[in-house]
């Protein structure tokens, strides 16, 4: 008797119920996966936070911190718009990674967190993530705006807290105000806002504010505003912190096979992931 010909999800059957080669099924990493090459694309989470935005001077408000996006799950993004969806990196394929400096574009393959600003008169505060949905905005009372929050005074508006590296740390704070007081007063800046904003600076008895505080180190965060009587719009207002990129998948995944030297990095396993944090530079990397 002939044997039974079992019809498989390509429509093409083959006797004793062997898949065809060709067959495709609709569930990723099956028979798919032959069409592939033999293996599907890396699901990877990621955090892609952009460089703060300069403080004003002379007395006014404090940056915006850098554009906030993550997919990682349970975290929160920034302006609280919907968390990504994981990218799908090809094997053998090459991605772009760039680490925005103060008040630039920090960038992970198709994603692109944008620059916080700095404040657009005198006086109120900058908006975080350059006034799009990956940030919120900065008062109008100085305080520059966070990922996480507006500002609603002269303190600049919180960060947002994520544990993509295995440890929880809050980035994306913004610039508090530089002191407008007049110099004889001998006032205070407002203080930036948790995950990294700048503090605004001080007007001292000589007439002479200082220099308003940089954001911190790959947190995005906004820089103060100086304080016043001290110099224009960039001689004395403080820097945006520089941004952040991180990547992370399941460390059952072999290592990233080429990284370019243009890139500043780390790299450690935990929780079951294989995790990748790039703190400078730009340039490639190859899975």
């Amino acid at each position: 008797m002939p044997r039974a010909l079992i019809e498989t999800f390509g429509g093409k059957a083959m006797s004793g119920g062997a898949l065809a080669p060709r067959s495709r099924r609709g569930v990723v990493g099956s028979v798919d996966s032959v069409r592939r090459g033999g293996n599907p694309p890396i699901s990877v989470q990621y955090l892609v936070i952009a460089g703060g935005g300069y403080g004003g001077g002379n007395g006014s408000g404090g940056g915006g911190a850098g554009g906030y996006r993550t997919s990682v799950t349970g975290a929160t993004n920034g302006g609280g718009s919907a968390l990504g969806a994981p990218l799908e990196f090809e094997r053998g394929a090459t991605y772009t990674v760039t680490v925005g400096a103060a008040q630039s574009n920090s960038v992970l393959a198709s994603i692109t967190s944008t620059a916080g600003n700095s404040p657009a008169s005198y006086g109120v505060g900058g908006n975080a993530g350059g006034a799009t949905t990956q940030g919120y905005n900065g008062s109008a009372s100085g305080g520059g705006g966070g990922s996480g929050a507006a500002a609603t005074s002269c303190v600049g508006g919180a960060g947002l807290s994520n544990s993509i590296t295995g440890t929880a740390v809050t980035r994306g704070g913004g610039g508090g105000k530089g002191d407008a007081a007049n110099c004889v007063q001998n006032g205070s800046g407002c203080a930036g806002g948790s995950g990294g904003g700048g503090g605004g600076a001080g007007t001292e008895p000589n007439c002479c504010g200082g220099q308003g505080g940089t954001g911190g180190a790959n947190t995005g965060g906004g820089g103060g505003g100086g304080g016043r009587d001290c110099g224009g719009p960039t001689g004395y207002a403080g820097v945006g912190g520089s941004g952040f990129v991180a990547l992370r998948y399941v460390d059952s995944e072999a290592a990233i096979t080429s990284i370019s030297g243009g890139l500043t990095y780390t790299t450690t396993t935990s929780g079951g992931f294989r995790i990748y944090s790039f703190t400078g530079g730009t340039g490639t990397i190859t899975f």
